[in-house]
């Protein structure tokens, strides 16, 4: 059904096109014309770098329409959305087109793989996560991101994080998810303090303190995750909320803004229950490790 939809969408650019050659020609319309004939040619790419110069001069809808085609074409699905979103919202409600390209749209949002970002070092102090070069923004990461299919790069460096650089191809529709490592705790090393006497600074080796066994560092270790996982999941969360007031008005969202309502939600539920398990987690340990 999708290649109907879209071959119905390209009729529809085509019918509109002898409205716009009723008009007197300008450079715009000109380059219009060229690329609608690169497209006959197969020849994408032109087609493209012409519907992007005439767009610069003179917007419109139909313009828009056959950018998202052009990108879909070279396999940049995430452009070609993009281009769909703008068309939308500049397609006026009496325009015949918004129900096909609200269509067009939600298909091509549903073939986009995704990559999730996983493990709480990603989100800790001076780690820094590239996409394809790209650093991630922090408010990215721990939720789904929509890649183009194909391969792509991540790395990752810090001093909290073990040094990453993974190249992975992802299919249409796959989602995946790669860890980010944290770096090992330092080994606790016998502590020294100094005492004076005599006006001679020496040093004496404190005793060693009561081992209170292995279970408070286990749980202080989960309580730190938990934290860290909630501390990430909640900002995800309000990167959401802030999306979804962007698709979303008093009477209904769009598809993003539907999906965006979704992962907040998750992501919401995610953030409290880590919060919940790290501060038990470091409650108990706390409470085992003082206790005589």
């Amino acid at each position: 059904m999708s290649g109907v939809r879209a071959a119905i969408l390209l009729l529809l650019i085509s019918a509109a096109a002898p409205a716009r050659a009723q008009q007197p020609a300008t450079e715009s319309d000109d380059l219009f014309n060229k690329g609608r004939q690169a497209m006959r040619e197969q020849d994408y790419a032109r087609a493209l770098t012409l519907f992007e110069r005439s767009e610069s001069i003179e917007p419109a809808v139909g313009t828009l329409l056959n950018l998202a085609i052009c990108e879909e074409k070279l396999g940049r699905l995430l452009r070609a959305r993009d281009h769909l979103h703008e068309a939308l919202d500049a397609a006026g409600p009496s325009d015949r087109r918004r129900g096909l390209i609200a269509e067009r749209f939600s298909e091509i949002d549903d073939e986009l793989p995704r990559l999730t970002i996983t493990g709480p070092a990603a989100l800790a102090p001076g780690v820094v996560v590239r996409l394809d070069g790209e650093p991630l923004d922090r408010s990215h990461l721990l939720a789904p991101i929509p890649l183009d299919p194909g391969v792509h790069t991540l790395r990752c460096s810090g001093s909290l994080a073990r040094p990453c650089d993974h190249t992975f191809t992802i299919a249409p529709r796959e989602q995946i998810a790669q860890l980010v490592e944290g770096v090992p705790a330092p080994s606790r090393a016998t502590a020294t303090s100094p005492t004076v006497a005599l006006g001679v600074a020496e040093t004496v080796d404190r005793p060693a303190p009561r081992r209170a066994g292995t279970l408070p560092h286990v749980l202080e270790g989960i309580g730190a995750v938990g934290l860290g996982v909630g501390i990430g999941s909640g900002a995800a969360a309000l990167y959401e909320k802030a999306q979804v007031a962007q698709h979303c008005d008093r009477a209904r969202c769009d598809s993003e803004g539907t999906s965006d309502i979704r992962m907040e939600s998750r992501l919401s539920i995610v953030a409290a229950t880590s919060l919940a398990i790290g501060l038990v987690g470091l409650a108990t340990a706390a409470y085992l490790s003082l206790r005589p």
